[in-house]
């Protein structure tokens, strides 16, 4: 198990693709996704399909700081991508950017899932649900990266990122009796709530 270098800035693009077009993009965007992982401005770059929408995609970008997001967006092949995808999109591009508040990577297996929540929290719960949040993913079986991403705009609005062996090991942390009593225990933390979606890596 291993560290991630507190503060790095995150960005997230969920995005639709019109028929006729998904195939291709989803092609595109994963070979563009490894030659980033490769060697690329991003210290961590995913691209993600919808569980239940084929035509719904997710953009997870991690970067060490503000200069090194500004420098991967003035890239050229960059550009050229973004270019590319305009003609494709099926609605506006939903965007956002979270500061890394907390990462852990437990395994650098290939995640076969990933679930992402927003959430908010009333001030005065924020240490005592974050401190539970990190006992839990401590022993989640089946999770292998755990990120907890604090929104640029909202010091109250919070972005998990958890990257699974399989969409089972998921499934199965979800009826386990220690998660459902962390749920119980968290409950009265939300203000509002959290928004749940289910992702599935594309490598």
């Amino acid at each position: 198990m291993s560290k991630v270098p507190d503060n790095g800035v995150v960005s997230l693009a969920t995005f639709l693709v019109r028929p006729g077009e998904v195939e291709a993009i989803a092609a595109r965007m994963t070979a563009f996704a490894e030659e980033l992982r490769l060697g690329g401005t991003a210290r961590q770059y995913e691209f993600h399909v919808a569980w239940n929408k084929c035509d719904t995609f997710l953009l997870y970008a991690e970067f060490d700081d503000d200069a090194a997001l500004a420098r991967h967006g003035e890239r050229t092949d960059v550009q050229a991508l973004k270019g590319e995808l305009v003609s494709a999109l099926a609605g506006p591009v939903e965007y956002s950017l979270w500061t890394q508040f907390d990462a852990t990577v437990r395994s650098d297996a290939a995640p076969q899932h990933t679930t992402l929540v927003r959430f908010k929290m009333r001030p005065d719960d924020v240490s005592p649900m974050l401190e539970e949040i990190n006992r839990n993913s401590a022993t989640a079986a089946g999770l292998l990266r755990f990120d907890l991403n604090r929104s640029q705009l909202d010091a109250d609005h919070f972005l998990i990122c958890a990257r699974w062996q399989d969409r089972a090991a998921w499934e199965q942390q979800q009826s386990d009796s220690d998660y459902l009593a962390f749920r119980a225990r968290t409950a009265p933390f939300y203000n509002g709530a959290p928004d749940r979606t289910l992702w599935r890596p594309m490598r």
